[in-house]
């Protein structure tokens, strides 16, 4: 491709800012309106290949583009084997040296169906154009942080074995990772994701999106996630949050995730490595074990202005699959009571909202349960329970209340058969369905008069009228709740 000509525009980014090319004697240079003082070498795609193949770091450069067919060329030309095609069924090829490339312009990127053997840092550069890694395979840690992506990025089923830095990024277009896997840690805190955004069918170990802002809906349906932190996360409109149902693939790749993380043992010697991986390891176990696609998510001061789509059974601890009701959000499993009350009520306001109301109910019932938990004193905890959670079901599960009204109909039944009831007229007979049918007449505070207690069976049918007064009225109240939503 011929060089540009003097002043020629190369590109402008979505902010309209402009990138214009300068001839001189040292083969041109490019300006970048954005960072007014900052000048950029002017690097052909076959020279920037070169410098990557030779293991050179490129600093403040603009590069023309970085394509495979650019580095088989270079490779064919050097007769170099850092550049190699490994793959049988389709083609895979295999870089061995780094890619270190810091506070540069590049144009279009397609490195689909690469193997970096190595780290790969873009670190504060631009992609003026798309940024195509698909189906890439990076084995070594990857940092893109301080990025900005002007164009369409494509991670689509490619995989992170090391850990993947996109903090600060900025993807101006639609960013794609479909089917991606992350193996180890994957930090998003900070990124702006300006257009749609796609993490559907994920898997990934350890997620962060903390002060991430998504400008478009947001996709993370089919996930599979160990555990992921959107904390003071804004989504300008939706999330779409659904977990994988694939009990086969999730196995197979927390298998691979495994095998990555013991590998990496083996070779790391770094002592702050190795208790990262070791966390990594413990994580990936307890994941493993709780049999549930989506293991730990932390809500904490999110911020969703759309809608929040997700199915409350993903996060339900009375779904655990193993019947031990391990909790999904996070706080609640750290037993951070007071946060996880505030996680819960979150989404049930979430769900209040969009009309699905027995996920409200579900995430009430777990507020409540975690507001009564941060209870100090322990007799006020114990009695808030006895009171709201065991008898009236916090208000959202009425069969508590119709069983504590039927053990109570039994018991003051009993109770009045070995007692003193009177009958108006006398009984001629005296059956258990008299007291019975005492019982249900004083709970329900109908008393027709045609049988009394006495003695100490009056004071129980006082205290059994109360009951019935307070019971029938909170029983109206959460079924009237639930036939007029």
């Amino acid at each position: 491709m011929p060089l540009p000509k003097d002043n020629d525009i190369l590109f402008r980014d979505s902010q309209g800012y402009q990138a214009i090319y300068h001839d001189d004697e040292n083969g041109g240079y490019v300006t970048y309106k954005r960072y007014r003082d900052q000048k950029y070498q002017y690097l052909t795609a076959e020279k920037a290949a070169e410098k990557i193949l030779a293991g050179k770091e490129i600093k403040e450069s603009y590069i023309e583009k970085l394509t495979v067919d650019e580095f088989k060329k270079v490779t064919d030309k050097l007769s170099t084997n850092n550049f190699i095609k490994t793959g049988k069924t389709f083609p895979i090829y295999t870089l061995k040296q780094p890619i270190i490339c810091t506070s540069c312009l590049i144009g279009a990127v397609d490195l689909t169906c690469v193997a970096f053997n190595n780290e790969v840092n873009f670190i504060k550069v631009t992609f003026s154009d798309k940024a195509y890694f698909i189906r890439a395979t990076f084995s070594g840690e990857v940092n893109f942080r301080e990025t900005n992506f002007s164009g369409k990025a494509v991670f689509e089923q490619a995989t992170f074995s090391g850990k993947a830095d996109f903090v600060d990024a900025t993807f101006s277009s639609e960013a794609v990772f479909w089917a991606a896997t992350f193996n180890h840690y994957a930090y998003f805190g900070h990124a702006i994701f300006s257009e749609n955004t796609c993490f559907n069918e994920i898997y990934m170990l350890d997620g962060n999106f903390e002060y991430a802002r998504f400008e478009k809906t947001c996709n993370m349906n089919s996930a599979a996630v160990g555990k992921i932190d959107f904390t003071q996360a804004i989504f300008a409109e939706n999330l779409l949050f659904s977990a994988s149902s694939s009990e086969y693939a999730l196995t197979k790749k927390q298998n691979n995730m495994e095998t990555n993380i013991q590998d990496k043992r083996k070779k790391e010697r770094k002592d702050d490595e190795q208790k990262e991986l070791e966390d990594l390891l413990n994580l990936l176990n307890e994941w493993k074990k709780s049999k549930r696609s989506i293991y730990s998510v932390d809500f904490g001061n999110t911020l969703v202005q759309g809608e929040l789509r997700c199915d409350f059974e993903y996060l339900n601890p009375d779904k655990d699959p193993n019947n031990k009701k391990t909790p999904v959000i996070k706080p609640h499993r750290r037993k951070d009571w007071k946060e996880a009350q505030k996680q819960y009520s979150w989404l049930k306001e979430q769900y209040r909202k969009q009309g699905r109301y027995t996920d409200e109910d579900d995430a009430h019932w777990w507020a409540s349960y975690c507001d009564t938990q941060s209870i100090d004193n322990i007799v006020k905890r114990c009695i808030k329970w006895f009171l709201f959670e065991f008898i009236f079901g916090y208000g959202v599960r009425p069969w508590r209340i119709v069983g504590t009204i039927g053990a109570i109909l039994v018991g003051c039944s009993v109770a009045y058969y070995f007692g003193k009831l009177a009958g108006n007229p006398p009984f001629d007979s005296y059956h258990f369905f008299n007291a019975l049918y005492f019982s249900v007449i004083t709970f329900a505070t109908v008393g027709y008069g045609d049988i009394s207690a006495t003695g100490w069976a009056a004071a129980l049918a006082m205290i059994e009228g109360l009951a019935g007064v307070i019971l029938n009225a909170a029983l109206i109240v959460t079924i009237f709740r639930k036939i007029v939503r």
